[in-house]
């Protein structure tokens, strides 16, 4: 959750979120993914990811380390939450 009790506009707010090792996420949503340890961040669909062979694959839901949220602005006194649905490995 989240609140902006300043009386001015907060811009560009990041939310990063790493993912707990026993965590898989079970599906994307209104955010970014990092598959890498949170060094890059993209659509799942966009990513790739080294297979159990070291050859590259796309990424999936099981290789997510990491969540983020880019909200462009925070009006005064505004508050909202940011979620993902994961299940315990």
């Amino acid at each position: 959750r989240y609140k902006n009790g300043g009386d001015k506009a907060v811009t560009d707010f990041v939310v990063t979120n790493p993912l707990p090792a026993p965590v898989k996420l079970t599906k994307t949503g209104d955010f970014e993914v990092s598959v890498d340890g949170g060094k890059n961040f993209g659509a799942l669909a966009a990513l790739s990811a080294a297979g159990a062979d070291g050859k590259s694959r796309a990424a999936e839901l099981s290789d997510v380390t990491h969540v983020r949220w880019r909200l462009a602005s925070i009006a005064p006194g505004a508050s909202g939450k940011v979620t993902y649905f994961a299940e315990v490995r």
